[in-house]
């Protein structure tokens, strides 16, 4: 059975971090079938963010996503060149069979 079955108000795409901390925390059921990864396993970012873990949680070669936020917000930043630089990247290890 999925954790949203069982929580039906904290739904799968809830931004509401509070939510998912009660449940973690107060829900053993929950607790028990829960793993921590490494941040990169599954999300870097594009840019230098102090707050989201620095050059640390920046994407590297080998990650598996990378996001870039808040770059619609910020008129100073160009979304499709930042990500042209990845999908390039993406682009040479598909013509090296890489992937």
């Amino acid at each position: 059975m999925h954790w949203y079955k069982i929580y039906p108000l904290i739904t799968a795409s809830s931004t509401n971090v509070g939510e998912k901390e009660h449940v973690v925390q107060w829900h053993p059921t929950i607790l028990t079938k829960l793993a921590l990864v490494p941040q990169n396993l599954l999300n870097s970012y594009g840019v230098d963010i102090a707050s989201r873990g620095g050059k640390d949680a920046m994407y590297k070669e080998g990650d598996f996503a990378v996001r870039l936020v808040g770059c619609e917000l910020d008129p100073n930043r160009y979304c499709e060149k930042e990500f042209d630089q990845y999908y390039q990247q993406w682009k040479a290890l598909q013509n090296k069979g890489s992937i």
